[in-house]
């Protein structure tokens, strides 16, 4: 595969989170593809990925970091077209083989993520929930919920994770085929919708895929000094140090997602967003009873002591989003 030319590339005019338009957009960083600084920086982060190095290598024009003034997230303004991204992932995703093993504290909190969203959904539906995890790679989220007896469902670009999604019981279809798929009571995405060019259109699509009453769970990276750090990003700083620009690392997490563009995106795409009180989801129209709220008040004293919901990776937030019931 060759380099991307000008024609390869898009450039995003409008936020691709909240969907504002260009006079919403602010340049806070730009620099040459080219440069040094990033040319080392491809070289040490995709050390593993010659392939993947060589191509960044040749790419032309400059990287240029945007911040959206309403949703106050972060994306780069010009990249390439879905189709070079996907063979440039096809070089740096990990080898789709069936996993060896799962972390214990994968297990541990993944459990509880997963009882705190059953006990939800049951209340909403009293059946088994159907299930989909979109971006689902080699199906390690599949494989554990299978033992919940979810009637689960996987998709990917990649459409040699088949085989290893089907080993766990899940059925699988291709990313691009979700608009066939019946409604889903429950949708899990984890640490995809950094890498995609239209997060946006990308949710409302998953949102569209939504029984009523069913609820979207979205996962992504978060890094809360990112702000300050894109005024005068370290290129050259290592990934998980205080400095790593990793969060809008270049031609792979595309946009960093603020805290304020989930109600923001919610509330366009007709969703409510859930909250959490320990590790209960709750809902923002749920009616409670004077001791309900009794109940709750004495509960949120004791949970100072300890602890809240947390999502599985350290620099990452995770939202639920529910669709109305009819």
């Amino acid at each position: 595969m060759s380099a991307p030319e000008e024609s390869h590339f898009l450039t995003r005019t409008r936020c691709p989170i909240c969907r504002s338009e260009e006079s919403s957009l602010k340049i806070v960083h730009r620099v040459s593809f080219a440069h040094s600084t990033l040319q080392n920086y491809f070289r040490s982060f995709y050390a593993d990925f010659p392939e993947a190095v060589a191509l960044l290598q040749k790419v032309d024009g400059d990287l240029e970091i945007v911040e959206c003034t309403q949703c106050h997230s972060h994306h780069q303004r010009r990249l390439p077209k879905d189709d070079w991204l996907n063979q440039f992932y096809s070089r740096t995703i990990p080898s789709l083989d069936e996993p060896t093993g799962i972390d214990p504290y994968f297990v541990e909190q993944r459990a509880r993520e997963w009882s705190m969203v059953l006990r939800y959904l049951d209340a909403q539906f009293g059946r088994q929930p159907r299930t989909l995890d979109y971006g689902c790679g080699p199906g390690q989220w599949l494989r554990f919920i299978g033992a919940y007896a979810a009637d689960a469902h996987g998709c990917d670009v990649a459409l040699d994770a088949r085989s290893s999604v089907e080993k766990w019981g899940a059925r699988f279809f291709p990313a691009d085929g979700i608009a066939e798929q019946a409604p889903f009571d429950f949708i899990h995405t984890e640490q995809v919708l950094e890498h995609v060019s239209d997060p946006h259109g990308v949710i409302s699509a998953l949102a569209n895929k939504l029984s009523p009453g069913g609820v979207l769970q979205i996962g992504v990276p978060f890094d809360p000094e990112l702000k300050s750090k894109v005024e005068a990003p370290d290129w050259n700083a290592s990934k998980n140090t205080p400095a790593s620009m990793n969060a809008l690392a270049p031609l792979e997490h595309l946009q960093h997602f603020s805290p304020q563009s989930f109600p923001i995106l919610a509330e366009r795409l007709g969703l409510e967003v859930l909250s959490t009180e320990g590790w209960a989801l709750i809902s923002p129209t749920e009616k409670r009873t004077a001791i309900e709220v009794a109940r709750r008040r004495v509960a949120a004293l004791l949970r100072r002591r300890q602890e809240e919901y947390h999502p599985y990776w350290r620099r990452a937030q995770t939202w639920f989003l529910q669709k109305p019931a009819l």
